[in-house]
């Protein structure tokens, strides 16, 4: 089966891909955090964040469509309270709506206030994206565990990226067999698929961890090579969070 793995192109070679990952997820979760709390009047700091991002992106050499399909697949999820914005605040009018006996006002001040929200949803999910694009998945995790991520959580999505492709395929193979036998028209034949597909789920989860076990798994996150922190992951983490910081507080000013 062919997957969209989420860091199908962090095996790729550019100055940012050769940084320290935990000066990464130190830089853009700071600039994630930053974004999130950027206030409704704050668009020109939200550009100068999109800079930033873009520099990033120009430096690690990712595909610029890739990178804005993967960011419009998250923006359906904010879009309900985007959309919500403009009849929440108050302002100056611009024009109403009226359905049936309830009357909304659409306000100049919404309308910003939406857009800004907009950006924010965009702008953190490109950070994130440059983030996953540009570090294998268990090197992040490393990373992560270095820096204190609850070993439960940590467990849980080393797991889900190494297993939920299994499940997927899974459950593709038990979808075709029941369409060439005609069976799923039928809500009793899709409701036996769940059944069954639970079931192959949980005995193969069984078999998984026993083999785990096996071979000294003791649930830590453990690489090949470690991680080592060198002069050029420092001079990332002090002028990225330094523009990141800079660019906040002069929004406070």
């Amino acid at each position: 089966m062919h997957h969209a793995y989420v860091d199908q192109l962090a095996h790729r070679a550019s100055p940012i891909h050769a940084l320290d990952p935990r000066a990464k997820v130190g830089v853009i979760g700071l600039a994630v955090v930053a974004i999130s709390l950027t206030g409704p009047d704050g668009g020109w700091q939200l550009g100068c964040y999109a800079l930033v991002l873009v520099a990033l992106v120009g430096l690690a050499r990712l595909p610029v469509a890739w990178l804005l399909r993967r960011v419009a697949l998250v923006l359906p999820f904010v879009l309900g309270v985007v959309l919500l914005q403009p009849f929440t605040h108050s302002g100056t009018p611009l024009w109403g709506v009226e359905l049936g006996p309830v009357s909304w006002t659409v306000t100049a001040e919404g309308l910003l206030a939406g857009l800004i929200l907009l950006a924010k949803a965009a702008l953190a999910a490109l950070a994130v994206l440059v983030l996953v694009s540009t570090t294998r998945f268990p090197v992040l995790l490393a990373a992560l565990q270095w820096m204190g991520l609850p070993r439960v959580l940590l467990l849980v999505l080393s797991f889900l990226y190494r297993y939920l492709f299994v499940l997927v395929d899974e459950a593709m193979r038990m979808r075709r067999a029941a369409a060439a036998r005609g069976g799923l028209a039928r809500a009793g034949q899709a409701g036996a698929l769940l059944g069954s597909l639970f079931l192959r789920t949980y005995t193969r989860a069984e078999r998984v961890y026993q083999a785990m076990l096996a071979r000294g798994f003791r649930g830590q996150v453990v690489l090949a090579s470690p991680l080592r922190f060198r002069a050029r992951d420092g001079g990332f983490t002090l002028v990225g969070s330094a523009l990141v910081v800079g660019i906040a507080l002069w929004g406070l000013r």
